[in-house]
């Protein structure tokens, strides 16, 4: 889509498109306030938005299909079984709702607010939603792998429930409901100890737990700190530097100074070993350790920061770019899976940027990031998830 021809016959992603394409134009008109950007991130959500009007059913479904051919708007389920993720159907209220604020036209919102307020009415168990739903009726999906977690494919669902509390500039009474009660799921359900005193979040399968963990639920130290907020601050405070902790030892452990995309943290084991000792460029922990220094100003965050960096640089860099490499446990000379994916530069790099910028050019308690590390200020208009 680099020539923006938003005719073309290709599905593209609705998560992917939005969260890069439309939340990078919105980030990038945030900046310059240069009109064209938002009308083209306008034009391409207008593009999108048949994903809720699948053509076998009647009327609007409230759950976004994951997949949307540009020329037909026809909307496609990419999983077996007629599902979506959560993560596919949760992480483009930020966008949708900036867009309602500088357009003037409430549409977009509309849909971010009837999908929370029907995710709401599931109630699920422990405040914590399972990872898959029928994309029929939007329930959730009976299916055995339907496992709750905070790692792939629901992360940013969590992330944004937070997030669009901050955008309301911390006024939506129900978002921050919904978020404490995750939290306090997550507390007492999922944040677990090893043998060796190592803090992590488990996962949940047909009521039992699996004691691994994604990098990508590495970005729960910042979103605990971010959302660290009356009587539970203290305890979210030191979770979120529990959870860091081992977020960075990951790297530490790793004879490369990378961390491992998956990790076991069996508690019969005197450490955690790689489940999948691939490392993909991720910028999960750099987020957190960004959003950490910010609220702590503990100069430790940084200087951790940095020794990643370096092992990116040894480990990671190519003559035309920045590659992954597929065993972290191999201090030198693993070999590299020659992509260099879109959030290097989007995220990982970037929280590598902010986390030494002194001029602080980003004030983080004026915009949120989006969950591609697109910084979108916050909103003067209030949409309250109520009112549908």
């Amino acid at each position: 889509m680099n020539d923006f021809d938003l005719n073309r016959n290709l599905n593209v992603s609705f998560f992917e498109t939005t969260i890069r394409v439309i939340g990078g134009l919105l980030g990038a008109y945030d900046l310059t306030k240069d009109s064209a950007l938002l009308f083209k991130a306008a034009e391409v959500a207008d593009r999108l938005i048949p994903a809720f009007h699948p053509s076998e059913s009647k009327g609007i479904s409230i759950l976004p299909y994951p997949s949307i051919n540009l020329a037909s708007g026809r909307g496609y389920a990419t999983w077996g079984g007629h599902v979506t993720t959560l993560a596919e159907l949760g992480s483009f209220q930020l966008e949708f709702n900036y867009l309602s604020e500088h357009t003037k036209n409430r549409t977009y919102a509309e849909y971010a607010e009837r999908m929370l307020l029907h995710m709401d009415n599931l109630d699920p168990k422990n405040g914590l939603f399972p990872l898959l739903y029928s994309l029929k009726d939007g329930k959730i999906a009976q299916q055995p792998n339907n496992i709750i977690t905070l790692g792939a494919s629901a992360d940013s669902f969590y992330e944004y429930v937070l997030k669009q509390w901050i955008q309301t500039g911390k006024k939506d009474e129900k978002l921050r409901q919904m978020y404490d009660e995750m939290i306090e799921g997550m507390a007492t359900l999922l944040y677990a100890t090893s043998q060796t005193n190592s803090w992590f979040l488990a996962e949940f399968s047909m009521g039992a737990p699996i004691f691994e963990m994604d990098h990508l639920a590495c970005f729960v130290p910042g979103m605990l700190a971010l959302g660290a907020y009356g009587k539970n601050k203290e305890r979210d405070m030191h979770i979120a530097s529990q959870l860091m902790t081992s977020c960075v030892d990951m790297y530490k452990c790793s004879p490369s100074g990378l961390a491992p995309d998956r990790v076991n943290f069996h508690q019969d084991y005197s450490d955690f070993i790689a489940v999948n000792p691939k490392y993909l460029l991720r910028p999960e922990t750099l987020e957190s350790l960004f959003i950490m220094y910010r609220k702590t100003k503990d100069s430790k965050y940084r200087n951790i920061a940095w020794n990643i960096y370096e092992s990116i640089e040894r480990n990671c860099r190519t003559k035309y770019g920045y590659s992954g490499i597929d065993d972290v446990r191999r201090a030198t000379n693993a070999p590299k899976d020659d992509i260099q994916h879109a959030y290097l530069l989007s995220e990982t790099f970037k929280y590598l940027y902010l986390i030494f910028d002194d001029s602080k050019s980003v004030d983080i308690e004026a915009v949120v990031f989006n969950t591609e590390a697109h910084a979108l200020s916050i909103l003067h208009e209030q949409y309250n998830s109520d009112e549908l």
